[in-house]
């Protein structure tokens, strides 16, 4: 296909393709198909999300829990000095 036969095709596919694929049920799925084998759809982009929070949530609890202890000991050591 010549460049600019190719550019003309890629304009009408542009042009047409969203009505398209609001009108016609089997382009809308041939799309989704083939756009799925390098684009993850919206339930495992949620479920990815949703892990890497449950990680960052655990990573935070753990840093708290850290964090607590070390005050703890801090308070301890201040007391001690103190007396």
């Amino acid at each position: 296909m010549k460049n600019q036969a190719r550019e003309e095709v890629k304009r009408i596919i542009i042009a047409k393709l969203p009505e398209l694929m609001k009108v016609d049920p089997d382009i809308r799925n041939f799309i989704l198909n083939v756009t799925r084998e390098s684009h993850p759809n919206k339930r495992e982009t949620e479920s990815r999300f949703d892990r890497k929070m449950d990680e960052l949530k655990r990573d935070r609890e753990a840093r708290d829990k850290k964090w607590a202890a070390q005050d703890k000991k801090w308070e301890e050591e201040q007391r001690e000095q103190n007396k």
